[in-house]
Parts: C-alpha cells; structure tokens; sequence
C-alpha cells in the first residue's frame, strides 16, 4: 500500500519509537493476561491466543516483553498473510496525518526492519508508518527459514 496524505493511523509506542499503522490493517486492539508459548519458539514470537475461537500469533518483534509482566497489550492486524497480534507498550491516538516523508533513518531497534518503516509523520513526535504486509511476510519467510535450517 502506497500511504497517501491525509490518511488515518492507530498510533502507539513501541520501546521508545512512536509507530503508526494505516487504520485499513487494525482490527482491533485489546489487553490480555492469556498468551499460550509456544516451546522453542523463535524469540519473535510470543505465544498465540484465542480470539473469539481463532488461535493468533503474536508477534514481540522489538522484545517489548519485559519481566514479571501479567498484563499485554496487543493490536489485531490484518494483512494479506493473514490475522496477526503485535505486542506494544502504548496505544496513543488515532491520527489523521496529512503531510507523509520519506526517510532513510530510523532509530535502534528498529535499524534491522528500516525497509518496512520508509516514511514517517512528523506531529510533536516522529511517528514512522509501519508496512504491515511486508513486515508479516518477513516475518513468516525469516521464521520458515529458521525451521528449514
């Protein structure tokens, strides 16, 4: 998807960088204490959950879990690969960007995904816009690579 001006997008905070993603891939997002692991796993993958009978992979790609955590905040995507759970430390706002630009930096720990974060909104804060379809498609590419080996 080609983000175009004045386009709407759930913003959140994952460790210290503020993301957006287009509101065309939310479903929904919610707390959770109910996150089955999954044994030898790799450590991108969290566990899945049960929503509303379908079983869903959530995705911690930036090690957003942290020790004795009880409680997960979790945004429902849905993109071309299928539904997915990314793990996030703060909803922010729904927000209607009007102004979108390119960029080539992009700060730690996002450095190893730059090509899925290639524009950002500039508001009071930096907020990169997420490709969600390409980001999940890695991820289930690196993961099948990784089972292979």
């Amino acid at each position: 998807m080609k983000e175009s001006a004045n386009s709407e997008h759930l913003c959140m905070r994952i460790g210290s960088v503020h993301v957006a993603i287009a509101t065309e891939h939310i479903q929904e997002v919610f707390e959770t204490d109910l996150i089955t692991r999954l044994p030898q796993s790799p450590k991108f993958i969290l566990g899945l959950i049960n929503l509303r009978g379908n079983v869903v992979p959530v995705l911690d790609l930036w090690s957003v879990t942290q020790e004795n955590t009880t409680t997960y905040k979790i945004v429902i995507l849905d993109s071309t690969e299928g539904v997915i759970g990314l793990l996030i430390h703060e909803l922010i706002d729904l927000m209607r960007f009007t102004s979108i630009h390119q960029t080539d930096t992009i700060p730690e720990p996002f450095t190893y995904w730059k090509n899925f974060f290639p524009t950002f909104c500039r508001t009071d804060k930096d907020f990169f816009i997420m490709k969600v379809n390409e980001i999940v498609l890695h991820t289930i590419t690196l993961n099948m690579e990784q089972v292979v080996q």
